[in-house]
């Protein structure tokens, strides 16, 4: 089995105010696998030159969602009612996986689509106030997305992975989750079997999947099994079971038993803290190396 810290990557949000080149010197110096290219607040540098210095410094990519960055901010939806947003939002995608056939990246990450319009100053909001649409038919929209997304990465050596969806209470209309698909472990499994598709499997937030099991009822642990035979990557960070947001972990988050487990070791690891110093990564990936997992 392979040690963690060599399937261990820093996600590009946990150091936003440093430049990828800088990321990457941290990611070298930490003795870590790689870096996820996914949202930045600043200047993206070209493709090519991002390329350029992950091979000169040793540093593998991973890319999620939103990189290579469109040139407009927009709310990538591949479930959206409106077919010019879910055509973006391909597009955008496709633009991404092109990126990593380059760069030799197994697999690019998606979040679920929504059941709302949402405009990119809406998310980490309350959504319930926004103009909706059914969930099924999001739903239904997400599936053909990922299907096009599936036939178009399988020829370039790529697979897709589908993150779960956070629901936090204040986003729950009269009790239920209209607008977040692929929150649980039945919806998620039901979109890889209709995705009918042998290059598509998940990116799990176990950050995610802890707010929205305290507010629908159900236990992350037990979700967590069922969905990691079919993970390719995960997201760590911890909360306090309400809102997302993203706190670092200690030796007894609920997930760290599993993370020990033998049988789960095949997938890859991405710490996912944003606001991290270099002296709280430290004590972050001393975790990982503890036992020799």
């Amino acid at each position: 089995m392979s040690k963690a810290i060599d399937r261990l990557f820093l996600s590009s949000s946990c150091f936003n105010d440093k430049t990828v080149f800088q990321m990457m010197d941290i990611v070298s110096s930490f003795g870590m696998a790689g870096l996820e290219l996914g949202s930045f607040s600043g200047r993206v540098p070209p493709c090519d030159e991002i390329l350029q210095a992950s091979r000169e410094k040793g540093v593998r990519l991973l890319v999620h969602n939103y990189f290579p960055p469109a040139f407009s901010p927009f709310v990538m939806n591949l479930g959206a009612e409106d077919k010019a947003v879910r055509e973006k939002s391909l597009l955008l995608a496709e633009k991404a996986i092109l990126f990593c056939e380059l760069a030799g990246i197994p697999f690019y990450s998606v979040h679920a689509g929504f059941s709302c319009h949402a405009e990119p100053e809406d998310l980490g909001c309350p959504l319930t106030s926004l103009p909706r649409f059914s969930k099924d038919q999001a739903v239904d929209n997400f599936i053909l997305s990922i299907r096009r997304l599936c036939s178009f990465a399988v020829a370039r050596g790529v697979s897709i992975a589908v993150e779960n969806h956070v629901v936090a209470q204040f986003n729950l209309v009269d009790g239920y989750n209209v607008l977040l698909p692929g929150a649980t472990p039945e919806e998620l499994l039901y979109i890889l079997n209709e995705s009918r598709a042998e290059n598509i499997g998940l990116l799990v937030d176990f950050g995610h999947l802890k707010v929205t099991s305290n507010t629908l009822g159900f236990d992350a642990c037990v979700a967590l099994k069922k969905l990691l035979p079919y993970t390719f990557g995960v997201h760590i960070h911890d909360n306090d079971g309400c809102s997302d947001i993203h706190l670092p972990i200690h030796e007894k988050a609920w997930f760290m038993d599993l993370l020990r487990d033998s049988s789960y070791s095949n997938f890859l690891l991405v710490l996912e803290m944003p606001g991290l110093s270099l002296d709280s990564l430290d004590k972050q990936i001393a975790l990982f190396n503890k036992d020799g997992r």
